[in-house]
């Protein structure tokens, strides 16, 4: 008969399946919802940002929520995370403009990095062996069936209720995934007070959004700002070698 202990385990795993969900939904709902969104808030021209900006973020910020939790712990930073997808959820169901709805996503896609790359440390660091390799698979699993019928149900939602709903319905999920967290989810954590490499992150950062423009603009035709995106990148590179190099002369010449 299962523990106490075990049973919340096994809740607070269903609610981190839950967050690979919601963050695989998000990834393709909109694709059937654009249309709906550009006849009422126009800006036709912008349209392309609604789902990039979101996966631009995500994949920006999903390595740094990572390294911050090997200080902060994920409990934290999940709850955290999850919260700032709830507030984006709503602030995009209630925007008034094209400019307004791209700047929301860019802010879900700050909560969803933290919501799509923490569970998986979670379920390396917190479980055993043979729970892990299940509850990585149900994860994968969970992530790519919600991908598969995001447009689906987004075309469905914006039928019948309207575009908007699509993003109001992460907020009751996301609620109760932070209850979840908070009642069930008990972290076995030990700080790493180990500096935080803050100019590494911005570095990867640019590179990452710089690759992201150049593979947009190129679908724009668009050579000039194909041409800025691969210089920022390669800059973004260099960067930390250069700053790594100075460290070690610093080093050197203080011995």
């Amino acid at each position: 008969m299962a523990t106490t202990a075990e049973k919340q385990q096994n809740t607070a795993m269903h609610a981190f399946a839950l967050s690979n969900v919601m963050v695989g939904l998000e990834s393709t709902i909109v694709a059937t919802v654009i249309p709906a969104i550009v006849d009422e808030l126009h800006g036709i021209r912008l349209m392309s940002w609604v789902l990039t900006a979101y996966l631009l973020m995500m994949a920006v910020t999903a390595p740094i929520w990572t390294k911050l939790s090997e200080r902060y712990g994920t409990k934290r930073l999940m709850i955290i995370g999850t919260t700032i997808f709830v507030l984006a959820s709503i602030t995009e169901g209630l925007s008034v403009n094209m400019y307004m709805l791209i700047v929301a996503r860019l802010v879900m896609g700050i909560g969803a990095g933290a919501m799509a790359q923490l569970p998986y440390v979670i379920y390396g660091t917190q479980l055993p062996t043979e729970k892990r390799v299940k509850a990585i698979g149900n994860a994968i699993g969970a992530y790519s069936i919600a991908s598969a019928i995001g447009p689906l149900i987004g075309g469905w939602i914006t039928d019948s209720i309207g575009w908007r709903w699509v993003f109001f319905i992460n907020v009751p999920i996301g609620l109760l995934m932070i209850w979840l967290i908070v009642r069930n989810y008990h972290e076995q954590f030990t700080p790493n007070r180990e500096t935080i490499d803050y100019r590494g992150a911005l570095s990867l950062s640019v590179a990452i959004i710089s690759l992201m423009l150049m593979i947009q603009e190129l679908g724009a035709q668009n050579p000039k700002m194909v041409v800025v995106a691969v210089e920022a990148s390669l800059l973004s590179w260099l960067a930390p070698t250069s700053s790594g190099r100075n460290v070690t002369q610093l080093t050197r010449s203080s011995q």
